[in-house]
């Protein structure tokens, strides 16, 4: 059971940067974006990045949570945890490709 305590405090963190980090604070708290001058800043359709991040981390919150929690019941701790870890490691490269090329001002 302290398995899937450790999946709610990851979850529960991931929803909570899915909405903490607004158009408000971003210059603040989104990595990247924070160290940017306001020239550079104007390049960047902040609007749709940000639904973009919401809508990418509530997504995998559920969607790791499923894929850890089918492994787990159909084999064991330690494939479930592998799979949960590639899973992750994917999507987050999908997530930094798709952050940086699809944003941008033309």
């Amino acid at each position: 059971m302290g398995v899937f305590l450790g999946l709610i405090i990851v979850n529960a963190t991931y929803l909570f940067v899915a909405f903490l980090i607004n158009e408000k604070n971003a210059k603040y708290l989104l990595s990247g974006y924070n160290m940017m001058s306001e020239k550079e800043r104007e390049k960047i359709d902040l609007h749709k990045y940000l639904k973009f991040f919401k809508s990418f981390f509530i997504g995998l919150m559920i969607s790791s949570s499923i894929i850890f929690s089918v492994l787990y019941f159909i084999s064991d701790i330690k494939t479930a945890g592998i799979g949960y870890i590639a899973f992750k490691g994917i999507m987050f490269f999908y997530f930094i490709i798709k952050g940086h090329y699809s944003f941008k001002v033309k």
